[in-house]
């Protein structure tokens, strides 16, 4: 493993110097919930295609298309994509979405293209299928990180985005993973589907979850209360997508409380609530012993950071880094 090699530090300083502007949307630009399915290659990951969704966002404004990420790392991003006179969508090759800041130096850049047979940068073209909503395209796209070469984030297949249809659904059970309520910084690692019994696809602007604890015998929800967890007031029902150390559907819930306190938790557990199709339903509560670890940071050490908390690229937890772009602990990381 070689961490930030003069290619690397090369890219990250041009991209500082000479970042593109991503793509603008028009003010008050409406949007609708579409389904981002693929077959993905995850850099890093997968070797093989594998099933890929993403909640993205839609809206359109004359002829133009705009379509709000395709990853957790693009959330924020955007695409532009204008009809053509054959009635399909186009979005310029190596359209630029945007920047993934680290530190303000450590930049990852993210581009679209399709890739033609040539091995080279295309326009990706939609088709429209009315009768099913449905945006399409049979060509291979990929989310990378230059434009002069290839460095894939994700490539995809069998590309397609399906307008979403909310219905109530009943919320996956989440699984716990960790407790940790000793040391300097307490935390759970939780597991949060989003998605219902029935293999739904949840509205994750409408999922929530509550955090419950089991103390002298009683069982109750946690509230995280404004004046110690900074938030505008007090929440036991946490917005799934509330801003938290996040990656994909696993959640490290820091819990800020003194350790008096935490010893007489006995349980921890987690609920998920969800709102869709206008109905309130909720997942069984699933509970955890409280750990009787020493301190979290020896944890880490021990069982984590001697390989490093390792992110691939899509913002996915990997267990090794072979080939690719990492994030390990927070730092940009090139594996040769």
């Amino acid at each position: 493993m070689k961490k930030f090699t003069l290619f690397t530090l090369f890219v990250t300083f041009t991209s500082v110097l000479f970042a593109q502007t991503p793509v603008v949307v028009p003010e008050g630009l409406e949007t609708e919930i579409y389904i981002f399915s693929a077959k993905a290659v995850e850099e890093g990951t997968s070797t093989e295609p594998e099933d890929y969704t993403y909640q993205s966002r839609i809206g359109f404004d004359g002829n133009d298309m705009y379509i709000k990420g395709l990853s957790t790392n693009t959330a924020d991003m955007w695409l532009k994509a204008t009809k053509n006179a054959e009635g399909k969508y186009v979005i310029p090759a190596n359209q630029y979405m945007g920047q993934l800041n680290f530190g303000g130096w450590l930049v990852f850049d993210y581009y679209l293209a399709a890739r033609d047979e040539n091995d080279k940068a295309a326009d990706v073209v939609l088709d429209f299928d009315a009768e099913n909503n449905k945006f399409t395209t049979n060509q291979v796209v990929v989310l990378h990180e230059s434009p002069e070469q290839w460095y894939p984030y994700q490539t995809f297949t069998e590309v397609a985005f399906t307008k979403y249809v909310e219905a109530a659904a009943t919320p996956v059970d989440p699984t716990m993973d960790r407790v940790v309520l000793k040391g300097k910084y307490p935390y759970i690692r939780c597991t949060i589907p989003a998605t219902g019994t029935n293999d739904e696809a949840l509205n994750k602007e409408k999922l929530y979850y509550t955090v419950w604890i089991e103390k002298d015998g009683q069982q109750m929800p946690y509230t995280f209360t404004a004046g110690r967890y900074s938030t505008e007031e007090d929440m036991t029902e946490i917005p799934y997508l509330y801003g938290h150390d996040m990656v994909g559907e696993v959640y490290d819930i820091f819990i800020e409380e003194a350790v008096e306190e935490l010893n007489t938790w006995a349980k921890v557990g987690i609920q998920s609530i969800y709102y869709g199709g206008n109905e309130c339903h909720k997942s069984n509560i699933v509970w955890k012993e409280n750990g009787n670890y020493t301190d979290i940071a020896g944890v880490r050490s021990k069982n984590e950071a001697a390989k490093g908390n390792i992110y691939n690229i899509a913002g996915q937890r990997v267990s090794n880094a072979t080939k690719g772009i990492y994030i390990v602990n927070g730092k940009k990381v090139v594996v040769k």
